[in-house]
């Protein structure tokens, strides 16, 4: 088991947010860990998340681009996102397999709206309807999660809309990407 950090939190009674589909390949080492974790899963087609994560990849690795170089081509950089997100979306799924049916950490249903939901511990969502309402989102996984705090704050909500005009998604504009820029097929993903 790997350990994330060790020592006394740091922030007191403020929750920690880790975000990174590695961690997803490693769910009981985390639990392990950190006992009484959170989990929000955001679920999203293979084929939408395997073009952006490789030009990601494309685009932290540029810097060390060699023409021709083995690694370097889009085809090997779809083979090798393909192959990452796999192991990730095993990780996940082997994680909710192993969680007994009666358990927080059980899959109870993909929630079309957070409070369909009724785990302590996790929460199931798609991510196009996270993206929707983001505000209404964090509120929903506060009264799941926290129904005993009064939740975010109007002020701190009002900061957060603002955050979110300033910086919408897509604003400007959406950088092209696709699975056939990485030589792959939707079949390829499936």
């Amino acid at each position: 088991s790997q350990v994330y950090y060790e020592g006394p939190c740091p922030t007191e009674h403020i929750p920690w947010l880790m975000k990174d589909p590695n961690h997803s390949a490693y769910l009981p080492e985390l639990l392990e860990r950190f006992p009484d974790s959170k989990f929000i899963f955001t679920h999203r087609a293979p084929g939408e998340i395997v073009p952006s994560m490789a030009k990601l990849f494309v685009i932290f690795t540029s810097v060390d681009f060699i023409p021709y170089a083995p690694g370097t081509s889009s085809k090997e950089w779809g083979v090798e996102t393909n192959r990452r997100m796999k192991h990730y979306c095993d990780g996940l799924v082997n994680f909710t397999k192993s969680q007994s049916k009666g358990s927080p950490l059980s899959l109870q249903s993909v929630c079309k709206e957070l409070k369909q939901s009724t785990s302590a511990r996790r929460i199931d969502m798609y991510f196009k309807n996270l993206v929707e309402d983001v505000p209404g989102a964090i509120s929903n996984i506060y009264k799941q999660f926290y129904p005993d705090q009064p939740g975010p704050s109007e002020d701190a909500m009002g900061a957060f809309k603002m955050y979110l005009e300033k910086n919408a998604r897509e604003k400007y504009g959406n950088q092209r990407r696709s699975l056939e820029d990485f030589h792959l097929t939707k079949k390829d993903v499936a």
